[in-house]
Formats: C-alpha cells, sequence, structure tokens
C-alpha cells in the first residue's frame, strides 16, 4: 500500500496543478451563474441559476481539498514510510551456470525412390440456387419540412414537434402552443425563448406529461409586448437520463 502515497508525491505538482486549474474555473463558473440569477426574468431560471452556482462553489472546495491533501501526504505521510529495500538475488541462480547442449549426431539419410501421386480429383464448382424471395430492404424515414400551419418548422425529431405557431408568425397576447412531446423514457419538456441579439435561452415553463399531437400549452407573450421584435421560440423534450433530442425551434414576431 506505500507504493500509493509514493506516486503522489512523486506528480504533486501535477495534482497541485489540476487542484488549482479545476477550482479558479469552477469559482468561474458560479460567477457566471450569479451573473446569469442576476439576469433572469423568471423565477424558474433564477433557481436554475442558483443550482447551478451552488455546485461550481462545492466542486470549486473540492479541488482545494485534492491539493491540501496532495500536500499532506507529500509533507507528511511519504516521509514517515519504511524505506524500500532491494530484493536479493537468489543463490542459485549465481551458482548456476549454464553449459553447452551435447550435440547428437544425426542419423543417415537413406534414398528414397520417387513414387508415383494420384492425380487431384476434379473439383464440382457449385451450382448457384435462386432464394424463394428477395429479402426486405427496410425504406429510409421520410422527412419534411413544414407541416402546412404556417411556414418551414426547424423539427428534426419526431417526439419534439410544434404544429402551431408556424415559423415567422406574428403574435400577440396569449398563444396556445400546439404539436407533440413525447420519448420513450420521457420526463419532461419545457419551453423556452431567445431575446433579438442575444445567444442565451430563457426558460419560460416546464410540464411533466407527455403530449402526442395537442395542446402543449400557453404562452402569453404580454410581458414581451414592451419589447417587439423577432424572438426564437423552442421546444426541448428531456428523457429520465437528463438527454434531449434536437429541440424543434422557430422565429415569431412579437407585437
Amino acid at each position: 500500500m506505500a507504493i500509493i502515497p509514493r506516486l503522489i508525491a512523486r506528480y504533486a505538482i501535477a495534482f497541485y496543478v489540476l487542484g488549482v486549474a479545476g477550482a479558479l474555473l469552477y469559482i468561474w463558473s458560479a460567477v457566471q451563474a450569479r451573473r446569469k440569477k442576476n439576469l433572469a426574468l423568471f423565477a424558474l431560471e433564477r433557481e436554475d441559476a442558483v443550482n447551478q452556482s451552488l455546485r461550481a462553489g462545492l466542486m470549486a472546495g473540492v479541488c482545494v481539498l485534492l491539493a491540501i491533501g496532495v500536500y499532506g501526504v507529500s509533507r507528511f505521510v511519504v516521509p514517515n514510510l519504511p524505506s524500500e529495500e532491494p530484493e536479493e538475488t537468489p543463490l542459485v541462480a549465481l551458482l548456476f551456470t549454464p553449459t553447452a547442449n551435447p550435440t547428437v549426431p544425426s542419423p543417415p539419410v537413406t534414398a528414397v525412390p520417387p513414387t508415383a501421386t494420384a492425380a487431384p480429383a476434379a473439383t464440382v464448382a457449385p451450382i448457384a440456387t435462386p432464394l424463394a424471395r428477395v429479402p426486405d430492404t427496410p425504406e429510409p424515414l421520410s422527412t419534411s419540412e413544414g407541416d402546412g400551419f404556417g411556414g418551414v418548422v426547424a423539427c428534426t425529431s419526431a417526439g419534439t414537434r410544434i404544429i402551431s405557431p408556424g415559423n415567422g408568425d406574428r403574435l400577440s397576447g396569449v398563444v396556445e402552443v400546439l404539436g407533440t412531446a413525447s420519448l420513450p423514457d420521457f420526463s419532461f419538456y419545457k419551453f423556452e425563448i431567445q431575446w433579438p441579439d442575444s445567444e442565451e435561452w430563457v426558460t419560460l415553463q416546464s410540464f411533466q406529461q407527455p403530449v402526442a399531437g395537442g395542446l402543449l400549452g400557453s404562452w402569453d407573450t404580454t410581458p414581451l409586448a414592451g419589447q417587439p421584435g423577432t424572438y426564437k421560440f423552442r421546444l426541448v423534450v428531456v428523457d429520465n437520463t437528463g438527454n434531449f433530442p434536437e429541440p424543434c425551434v422557430i422565429s415569431v414576431v412579437i407585437e
């Protein structure tokens, strides 16, 4: 078991670098999360930012504890370990002297008259027989852009689709969002928007029940009436593992 502390002490500098770099990275992530919390307009978004900040602070503390643990092992544990003793060379190996193997004369070779060899038997080529039926070839899934409800919609997953509103629609007041949000391991789905001239997505609502070709929810655009313009709206469907297929994204004009 003494080999593990010795390895830690040997690569202590690398562990220090990893610990400091990890702490700085998670501190930076915590600062960004706090900035996101201050800019968030909705309670769900602020709660997510607070949780992200707490996780980043916890991981920064883990990195600092890692560096402190490596220092403690290198400074106090390794110096108190017993020194490694060289292995003794077995006495048998020193006394053993290899000797040359005796050469055994080979027996005389008697010439054997050649014998006739039989010609190889003719091989019959196999006859190909047609199959009773040609195996079915799976047809590729048909893909289409647009759904006849108002423009082209960027939906690549069958379980994540927006039927209405359509891409480029002008919206005001309360808007009913129709579509599909359903996966084999469904967990929840949510609405998100992106402000004009911004790359950050903000969560509007989240729902716990899957929907197939029906009403996904109602979106009240009244709070955005004071900032009219072109917004991006997307549907995100998440499974039990926390993963999700490509979200369905549309552009709408808030009047």
